[in-house]
């Protein structure tokens, strides 16, 4: 009698795996139909740049809103940015600002950019992160001073290893950091 249960109890198994291996070349083959997994889609070098694009993006203050542009009008573009960029480059060179004066013509928000660098620990107070807006938690960072708050804003903090440098976020400039730093500490005073 025990043998006859353990046989069904395996006939049930193999069952069970039988039908989802059927399931999911189902699956497969309505999604192969559909169109899902055309090539032209895969290889398209166009539609890759875009997947491997940031979805974060810097806005400027008084830029205009970008428009949504078709593929056509996206691989005119960039041919012609292309050319301007190459005869351009050769004459640019003696035209250079400093990185200084560069970065302090382009307006930065500050505040899109916590919203997509910094809210993840300053919204929720992760690893003993001052929450901004929390005057409590901000006070003894504010009374030291700006200097010692960008310090560990650009280089990490150096008694808590959760804040990294930039806070893990190495792709933000240094300029960008002290706008967010001074965005956070004056929505926190």
């Amino acid at each position: 009698m025990a043998g006859s249960n353990k046989d069904y109890f395996t006939e049930m198994v193999k069952l069970l795996i039988g039908l989802g291996i059927v399931a999911v070349v189902i699956v497969f083959a309505i999604r192969m139909l559909a169109g899902a997994f055309s090539s032209e889609e895969i290889m398209d070098a166009d539609a890759v740049a875009k997947r491997l694009m940031s979805s974060e993006r810097v806005v400027l203050v008084g830029g205009e809103k970008p428009k949504q542009e078709t593929k056509q009008e996206t691989k005119q573009e960039t041919k012609s940015a292309e050319k301007t960029d190459n005869m351009a480059a050769s004459t640019s060179e003696s035209k250079k600002m400093p990185a200084q004066e560069a970065s302090q013509s382009v307006a930065i928000d500050a505040e899109g950019l916590y919203k997509a660098k910094c809210l993840a620990c300053h919204a929720a107070g992760a690893g003993g992160a001052p929450i901004l807006g929390n005057k409590d938690q901000w006070a003894s960072r504010i009374e030291k001073g700006m200097d010692a708050i960008m310090d560990t804003a650009l280089n990490g903090s150096k008694t808590n290893p959760m804040m990294q440098a930039k806070g893990g976020a190495v792709d933000l400039s240094d300029a960008e950091v002290k706008a967010i730093v001074e965005f956070m500490v004056s929505s926190s005073k």
